[in-house]
């Protein structure tokens, strides 16, 4: 019998339910292990995609369970990450208690998997969505328990990058990358990265495996007005709105052109306001946060022409694969893993800084350009959802990871 346990963050995350269906064809069951969330929402989830599933809660710390900290403390590996720190010299109280907040968990799951996992006819196949205290647990806990066949990890942009991280410091990597099997890399760029780190000697297998979205279907046809632009992202600075907002102000010097946002966030307001001071003649709107069901739906019902995405740092983006998957060419900045799905055969990626306005300029002229002429527009069109169809189908992406982590063999090494 195998089973899979399943490490992610929460049970209704739209990451988790894009996998989940794939995996549960593959294991005879599958235990999710996820952060606190909405029992009601996630028994539905639970029972529609017929998995179990096992909250970590964050409770309260008693003696008993400072004495096991105490005990997991002993292991050579942490001394080892206690030093390191220690020896950084900066900021060292949070990052021990970034270190603490990665033990804890450890031993959360420990306490529950113990007693799960106590079937010794059993095979169990460890899988994190995440490079970060998922990946502990699954490092750690596939060296304890005999009856662990393969323990394996995605990584992704935050969880990979240590400079993303406000303390510029992920935990345990050198431990992470000496005791799991494989990584699942979402991009070219995250292994370069990650390899360039040099964490051990002792390295994992790395396999390059995208993600994906499911194919809702292609748009039909280009706008035969105005030209439609749409982003998607949380409004925070990193997102880069403004620079959006400046693009947007550009092609409507050149043409008549509608823009719609989706997301929120703290920089909403802010973002607003500039849309109000630089928009004046254009027809915008910011629809907030949506279901991805609901964001198809808006690119059909809005009829989207292009989309774009002028981030500071990003991996690979569902929101970009989104757009791809319905045939919309995207216009984005060349950074993290996006020249991995975008290049200047279907669509426009930005080399240069997109902070010169003499860039946004001239991607603007060519925007104007591509919409201008219906053969060259369908074209850029076709090949977007081309290379979404060979590159980033979920159900054909997922299913190779599914097979890979029993067989191992499925996915090129690279």
């Amino acid at each position: 019998m195998k089973k899979m346990i399943y490490f992610t963050g929460q049970v209704d995350s739209p990451f988790l339910t894009n996998e989940i269906s794939k995996f549960v064809n593959e294991f005879d069951e599958v235990m999710v292990i996820a952060y606190d969330g909405d029992k009601t929402i996630c028994d539905k989830i639970a029972e529609e995609y017929k998995f179990k599933y096992h909250f970590v809660k964050d409770i309260r710390i008693g003696l008993g369970f400072l004495s096991k900290l105490r005990s997991i403390k002993k292991n050579n590996f942490v001394k080892d990450e206690f030093k390191k720190v220690k020896l950084s010299k900066s900021r060292v109280f949070k990052k021990k208690l970034y270190l603490y907040y990665y033990c804890i968990y450890l031993l959360k799951v420990d306490k529950y998997l113990r007693n799960y996992m106590n079937d010794d006819n059993c095979e169990y196949y460890l899988y994190s969505f995440w490079l970060s205290r998922p990946a502990f647990a699954v490092s750690y806990i596939s060296n304890k328990y005999k009856n662990v066949v393969r323990g394996v990890s995605r990584t992704h942009r935050y969880d990979l990058y240590e400079e993303e991280n406000d303390l510029n410091y992920l935990p345990f990597r050198k431990y992470i990358c000496e005791n799991i099997d494989t990584i699942y890399f979402s991009s070219i760029d995250t292994v370069t990265y990650f390899d360039n780190k040099n964490y051990s000697i002792k390295k994992p297998s790395y396999k390059l495996s995208y993600l994906g979205t499911k194919d809702y279907g292609r748009k039909k046809e280009k706008s035969t007005d105005s030209i439609v632009i749409a982003s998607c992202s949380y409004i925070i600075k990193r997102k880069r709105l403004d620079l959006i907002i400046s693009l947007v102000s550009e092609i409507s010097k050149l043409h008549s052109v509608k823009w719609i946002h989706i997301g929120n966030g703290e920089d909403e307001q802010k973002m607003i306001e500039l849309a109000n001071e630089k928009l004046e003649n254009v027809d915008y709107q910011f629809l907030g946060k949506m279901s991805d069901e609901e964001i198809y739906d808006n690119y059909k019902k809005y009829n989207v022409d292009f989309f774009v995405n002028l981030s500071d740092s990003e991996g690979i983006p569902v929101s970009i694969l989104e757009a791809m998957s319905m045939g919309i060419p995207v216009i984005a900045r060349n950074v993290g893993g996006i020249s991995d799905a975008i290049d200047d055969e279907c669509g426009i990626l930005i080399k240069n800084d997109a902070n010169s306005l003499d860039v946004l300029k001239d991607v603007a002229k060519k925007i104007v350009c591509i919409f201008d002429d219906n053969n060259e527009y369908q074209k850029y069109s076709n090949a977007i959802y081309d290379k979404w169809f060979v590159k980033f189908n979920s159900d054909k992406n997922i299913e190779k990871v599914a097979k890979d982590i029993i067989s191992n063999d499925v996915i090129n090494q690279l």
